[in-house]
């Protein structure tokens, strides 16, 4: 890649290219979706493989520097809800929990970091940003109880997400790329203006320990922490040199997309584009699309939509400011696909802000298309209604505004983020909202889907949404 990104090489877990010019102030785990034992990285455009990332905020936590580092500071676990419950947990225990993280995944709402206090009947209490848990760890059990904003008991087993390769990014410029195999973790860790740094360790289960040893066999740095899901993990960097060891926060993961291959030939990887100025970051990760008459167009098209823009741009204040975005393909065609844009930036303070916005790429026009504007507006008012019913019935809300809207209008316009949802070979128009349109906490912006069944005959004839879901 130009000197304004970067290529991550995933077969050995380290960048390719001058590593030095790294300087990260992003903090995220991201994990490859390894649904075999031995998966196959990406192969890019340019027959290259390569790594994607995108990033959350990275708090600093204040500290006692710590002297003995044969032994972390603490220790960690991480619980999940069997599949289709959602929930993960991650706890981080000193002599009692001092920490959780909560996550929700059956939305696309950001993990959430609580500060938590022990109770008396051997259990704990951890509350902040309008959540309130309670919970007691019974050997490999979690049993805890959401008690606001809205009240839901589970009882979540040890988790042991599959993770091979990853990329971590931390506060204070720290970035850790590992690799792992039989348990075993190899790492190198960059820091700005420093020379690469190795650690190794291992990882049981979903907790991994590593640690940096200096030419005598000494333990001068050391990485903490547990894999709450794919989705998210919370950790501890400490070191000798430092008086604040980071925090891993509100870790946010971001699967690896996958390369996609379509009947007719077309094929969609993954490229990244990765850029610094000035320390502020931007980290884009786009799907190029090649093997059909009009990849060429159509890339372009996707590279306006999926930009961030440069760091010089940017309103920023160096190491504490960055935008990235990355992409998921959300159904596919023989000569249609559609793919949701992800973006998240952080300003300072102590939350960023994250959009998502739907495309469908048509093969054979060689244009972007949304299903928004493609629908009149009484199709978008009968629209409305059944994305009414759906949120409704996902939940125990009798109203709209009791979900977080902040009115009873669901703006359902031309400009309604639409993609078109393949779950299990059922097509369905997901309708999207973002985090600024309403107050909906833990859950994260609702989601809508309309079964194939309901949209047909939404869409005027001859529209590319007509054609899918005829």
């Amino acid at each position: 890649m130009g000197a304004d990104g970067i290529l991550v090489d995933a077969q050995k877990g380290c960048p390719v290219g001058d590593a030095t010019r790294i300087v990260v102030v992003v903090l995220a785990l991201f994990a490859c979706d390894h649904r075999s034992s031995a998966p196959a990285a990406p192969v890019g455009a340019n027959g290259s493989t390569t790594r994607e990332a995108v990033g959350a905020s990275a708090p600093v936590s204040r500290e006692t520097p710590v002297k003995n580092m044969a032994t972390p500071v603490a220790t960690f676990a991480a619980y999940a809800t069997s599949r289709g419950d959602g929930w993960a947990v991650g706890v981080e225990m000193a002599k009692a929990v001092t920490r959780v993280v909560v996550l929700d995944e059956r939305s696309f709402g950001k993990p959430l970091s609580l500060p938590a206090k022990p109770e008396t009947t051997g259990g704990f209490e951890a509350s902040a940003q309008g959540l309130r848990l309670r919970g007691k760890l019974e050997g490999a059990t979690l049993k805890a109880t959401i008690e606001a904003p809205t009240a839901n008991t589970f009882t979540a087993e040890q988790a042991t997400p599959p993770v091979t390769f990853a990329t971590i990014f931390g506060g204070a410029g720290l970035r850790v790329d590992w690799r792992q195999l039989n348990g075993k973790v190899t790492a190198l860790l960059q820091r700005p203006e420093q020379p690469t740094r190795k650690l190794e360790g291992d990882v049981q289960g979903a907790v991994f320990a590593l640690t940096e040893r200096d030419e005598l066999g000494n333990i001068v740095a050391r990485l903490d922490g547990a894999l709450l899901s794919e989705r998210a993990a919370l950790a501890r960097w400490t070191t000798r040199e430092v008086s604040e060891p980071v925090t891993l926060d509100s870790a946010v993961v971001s699967l690896y997309p996958e390369p996609v291959a379509l009947a007719s030939g077309a094929k969609i990887v993954p490229v990244e584009k990765y850029a610094i100025t000035g320390g502020c970051v931007t980290d884009s990760v786009f799907p190029r699309i090649a093997n059909v008459p009009t990849d060429v167009t159509l890339n372009k098209e996707i590279g306006k939509l999926l930009r961030v823009p440069p760091a010089a741009d940017l309103s920023c204040v160096p190491a504490e400011s960055w935008d990235v975005a990355t992409y998921e393909i959300t159904g596919y065609g023989r000569d249609w696909v559609s793919f949701e844009v992800q973006s998240y930036g952080y300003r300072g303070g102590a939350h960023g802000g994250g959009s998502s916005r739907c495309a469908i790429a048509s093969l054979v026009e060689g244009k972007l298309e949304s299903l928004a504007e493609e629908l009149p507006q009484n199709s978008l008012e009968k629209l409305e209604a059944l994305v009414r019913s759906s949120l409704l019935k996902q939940s125990s809300a009798k109203s709209i505004t009791a979900l977080g809207f902040s009115g009873d209008d669901l703006m359902i316009d031309s400009s309604r983020p639409m993609c078109v949802r393949d779950d299990h070979g059922s097509l369905f128009l997901e309708v999207i909202y973002a985090d600024d349109e309403g107050m909906f906490r833990i859950s994260g912006p609702p989601r809508a889907r309309i079964p194939r069944a309901s949209v047909r005959g939404l869409f005027p004839t001859g529209t590319l949404g007509e054609r899918i879901f005829r």
